[in-house]
């Protein structure tokens, strides 16, 4: 028999109560005392806030009453036609009545400007105000607004609050001068008195920038007013000592240092309320220990017995194969303890009954084991690794890690020993299994901690996801390698590039880079077909490949152009024996069947890493015009780069310093081209696009102006005031009734690695009042793999948190992995419009589409096509399950006027008529 240690519940009973009893008494005397405290000071924080909404007020109409008479008197026709005429006498009249027509306010500066800036007459109050107030600091003030500024001068700083109108023209009404005028904010009387009467106190400060500049009151609570100024900026009032002390902040628009005014006066309230609680704490103690005492007497002698027989009866149920009834006792609440004793051994035995059905039955596999050795397997593992049910008796009780691949089974080793001691491993992880048959299956498995026939699991569910790594390395295979030649992509080549200049430049090596392009080739394509092209491109690309030295690199980067990286040459020579064998290669004559025998030639562009550049960028941008000079050579011969082609680059520059100026005069003009459902023909979204015309240069292409500004860092402030435009111009068609229900913007991945950019986004909708959940931004999948100063995860997260949407644009031409689609916040996939252009006849287009589509609908995610640019190709889309298109089949990208124009049209009906005509 298992003997117990512990306190005899009789006196643990007896204890336990009566200090229950005795804390609940002095919890319910504190609540109560907490609660007349809270009441007494939110009575304070309401009477604060009331009374700071007067400062306020008082305050406003202040200034109010200063700007109606400044206003009536700069509208003022006399005070026009006096500055027009230089006629000081009548105006000097006219600025003087601004102080004598009211007693209760007086402005201590008052000047006019001529319209060539000078202090053309100074009405002022104040001594040397055209001194003080001079054409600097007047030309800093924004017109038609109060500004607060601080004017220094021999006797120390005196603040102001400053207001610069225009007088205008009587007939023409264009500017001919500006009224400006200042009060004095220290110690002013008619200000600070009409506070103190609004507030019937007598102890009020004015500060800026910290420092008191008016007071009034008694010093003590003056100096109290000072050491609380902080706080009050910060939460408005405070009561401290009895005391309610306010403040109020002023100019709140000047965000960085805004005047602070502030008044204290008594709250008896709270003085009240501890006195009276004070004086009843003595009385209410004793009368809760008492109670404590005889309550707990009282509950030894009625609750000893009929727990023991409580527990007597839960000793046997849990020895007993056999549930029994409990004869009732005295106490309601064991009676019916007991019998939840009951009802929960009878259920801990139905639920295990019912689980053990549950997992046989579950369509995920299931696994349990523990110090690797399977526990249990249900039905759909074993389907999943091929194994026949009857097999089941023979996988349970042998090692776990026969399940798994034998390549995996050292990792899963590394997981399961630690987890078994108590550290840290994965519990959702990818991992291949061994089927029966000896092939390969992807599992996705999630593992957590479980209890097992009365000892410690693991509990494992197991799903095969071997149809998703199937289609995600299908959606991998194209993002990086070319679908009709198998030859590494733009995408591939760039990054072996950029591995290859750095090897090279770390050893001292050359490398070389050809361009080719075929000659002739649109012709022959349009003459005999694309399927006669593709073949055409096939064998071009084999014949290539034949003349390269083992282990180079060659790419297809579009159409019929392909590119070579040579490396570890010797010199120039053995890049031109190189280039001469793919010119005799291409050369020789191309067969095919059901067509005349023809001969196809190239044009190569060279050049060599380091002397001709060192990034990647320089060398394809060398490379591309040396080939430029081949097929302006005629074709059929090869051409290395040299300085003499660079001449090119100067266009560059100067669209690089004409960028610059058109960012800073906002000249870059905004497209808009609409997103449509085109199952109902609603339009859903539109994209912006920037456009940019220069006096000189002509209309820029976006894919000409776009890298410039990516390379030069000018993309940061275009993406930013693209996006403040973007949601100015939304708020505008909002208000002006039109029904759009988002607008996307792209971002480029340079703005997506500045620090703070999502509080850049935040602060833009916040400034425009645009909600964020009609904001939707673009980005490409290369920034996804961008790490390298923020965490592409974060900012994303940062973006999504705020409330927007977000899309992955140009989606399956980059680093597209199912991954981080999981992983990142993605709203919307984009479809590159490379796969819609052919996919009327390309299957291999049709089907990476539809699988691309199927994913995204298993993930949650919205798809758009890019690129439609006929009823066909949208009636395809439609069909696979994508409603949204935008391409050129339903508009082209537009101006705003024209955009106005395309919402304020019957749409829907238009495009439903469209999509009729096309069916």
């Amino acid at each position: 028999m298992t003997k117990h240690k512990g306190v005899r519940y009789s006196w643990f009973a007896i204890g336990l109560y009566s200090l229950g009893l005795i804390i609940t008494t002095l919890v319910l005397f504190a609540i109560t005392y907490a609660g007349s405290i809270s009441i007494a000071r939110q009575e304070s924080m309401h009477t604060a806030d009331k009374e700071n909404a007067l400062i306020r007020l008082v305050f406003e109409q202040h200034f109010q009453q200063l700007e109606y008479r400044l206003r009536r008197t700069a509208a003022d026709k006399d005070l026009a036609s006096a500055l027009l005429d230089g006629n000081l006498p009548d105006a000097l009249y006219l600025l003087e009545r601004l102080n004598t027509e009211s007693a209760s306010s007086l402005i201590d500066v008052i000047i006019v400007e001529a319209e060539d800036q000078r202090a053309w007459l100074d009405a002022s109050l104040l001594p040397g105000a055209t001194k003080a107030f001079d054409l600097k600091r007047r030309e800093t003030l924004a017109p038609d607004v109060w500004q607060t500024i601080q004017v220094s001068d021999e006797q120390g700083g005196d603040v102001y609050r400053a207001l610069s109108l225009r007088i205008t023209h009587p007939q023409t009404h264009r500017p001919i001068g500006r009224l400006f005028a200042a009060v004095k904010l220290n110690d002013s009387y008619f200000l600070m008195g009409a506070i103190a009467r609004v507030l019937n106190t007598e102890n009020l400060q004015l500060f800026y920038r910290s420092e008191p500049i008016a007071s009034l009151g008694e010093q003590d609570k003056l100096n109290r007013l000072s050491g609380l100024a902080t706080e009050l900026r910060q939460s408005g009032h405070v009561l401290d000592d009895g005391l309610l002390a306010l403040g109020t902040t002023l100019d709140e628009y000047e965000k960085e240092q805004p005047l602070l005014f502030t008044a204290i006066h008594p709250s008896e309230a709270l003085s009240n309320v501890q006195e009276t609680y004070r004086n009843l704490f003595g009385p209410f103690l004793l009368y809760a220990v008492l109670a404590a005492v005889v309550a707990s007497l009282l509950l030894k002698r009625v609750t000893s017995p009929a727990l023991q027989k409580l527990m007597a009866y839960a000793r046997f149920m849990s020895r007993s194969k056999h549930i029994t009834g409990y004869q009732p006792g005295q106490i309601l609440e064991f009676n019916v303890l007991a019998d939840m004793f009951k009802e929960a051994f009878e259920s801990v035995r139905d639920t295990d009954a019912q689980f053990r059905e549950l997992i046989d039955g579950s369509l995920q596999g299931v696994l349990v084991h523990a110090d690797q050795r399977i526990l249990y397997a249900n039905d759909a593992l074993l389907k999943i690794l091929g194994h026949d049910p009857a097999e089941k008796e023979d996988l349970i009780g042998g090692a776990t890690m026969s399940i798994y691949a034998p390549s995996e089974r050292e990792r899963m080793l590394s997981y399961y020993n630690p987890r078994t001691n108590g550290g840290l491993a994965p519990r959702v992880y990818e991992v291949k299994g061994a089927r029966s048959d000896g092939s390969e299956v992807w599992l996705e498995q999630h593992v957590r901690m479980t209890s097992w026939d009365g000892k410690e699991a693991f509990y494992a569910t197991i799903t095969d996801i071997t149809e998703r790594k199937r289609q995600e390395a299908l959606i991998v295979q194209h993002a990086h390698y070319d679908a009709l030649t198998g030859l590494p992509n733009r995408t591939l080549f760039m990054d072996r590039l950029a591995q290859e200049t750095k090897r090279a430049m770390d050893r001292g090596d050359l490398c070389a880079v050809l361009y080719i392009d075929l000659d002739r080739f649109k012709t022959i394509n349009e003459s005999h077909g694309h399927t006669y092209g593709d073949r055409l491109i096939q064998i071009a690309a084999e014949r290539i490949k034949s003349a390269l030295p083992q282990g180079q690199t060659m790419a297809r980067l579009s159409g019929d152009e392909f590119a070579v990286i040579l490396t570890e040459i010797q010199d120039e020579w053995s890049v031109e024996s190189v280039a001469s064998a793919i010119l005799k290669n291409l050369a020789n004559v191309v067969t095919m069947d059901n067509a005349d025998d023809f001969y196809v030639t190239g044009s190569i562009g060279i050049a060599v890493s380091p002397s001709d550049g060192n990034s990647i960028e320089a060398l394809l941008r060398h490379v591309d015009m040396a080939m430029y000079q081949a097929k302006s050579e005629g074709g059929n011969t090869f051409s290395f780069f040299s300085k003499r082609l660079d001449r090119k680059t100067n266009r560059a520059i100067k669209l690089e310093t004409a960028l610059r100026r058109a960012i800073a005069e906002e000249t870059i003009e905004l497209h808009f081209q609409p997103i449509h459902d085109f199952q109902t023909g609603s339009i859903a979204s539109c994209e912006v696009l920037a456009r940019w015309s220069h006096p000189e240069l002509g209309r820029v292409p976006p894919d000409e102006f776009i890298p410039i500004a990516e390379e030069s860092g000018l993309i940061v402030p275009l993406g930013i005031w693209i996006l403040r435009r973007s949601c100015q111009t939304f708020q505008s068609l909002q208000r002006s009734g039109f029904t759009l229900p988002k607008i996307s913007v792209n971002i480029s991945p340079r703005q997506c690695r500045e620090a703070g950019f999502a509080d850049t986004v935040a602060y833009i909708l916040d400034e425009t009042g645009m909600t964020p959940d009609c904001l939707q931004l673009e980005i490409t999948e290369s920034v996804m793999f961008d790490n390298r100063r923020i965490d592409p995860a974060e900012v994303l997260t940062d973006l999504k948190n705020l409330g927007i949407h977000l899309s992955l644009d140009d989606f399956g031409t980059g680093f597209s992995s199912l991954s981080y689609l999981k992983q990142l916040p993605i709203d919307t996939l984009k479809i590159d419009r490379s796969f819609i252009k052919d996919i009327e006849n390309d299957a291999d287009d049709r089907a990476l589409v539809s699988a691309i589509i199927s994913m995204a609908s298993s993930l949650d995610i919205q798809v758009v096509s890019e690129g439609a640019e006929n009823a066909a190709q949208c009636e395809i889309l439609t069909k696979m399950g994508c409603r949204l298109i935008q391409g050129y089949h339903i508009s082209r990208p537009m101006a705003e006027a024209d955009f106005r124009s395309y919402l304020r049209a019957d749409v829907a009906s238009e495009h439903a008529q469209a999509v009729v005509q096309a069916g």
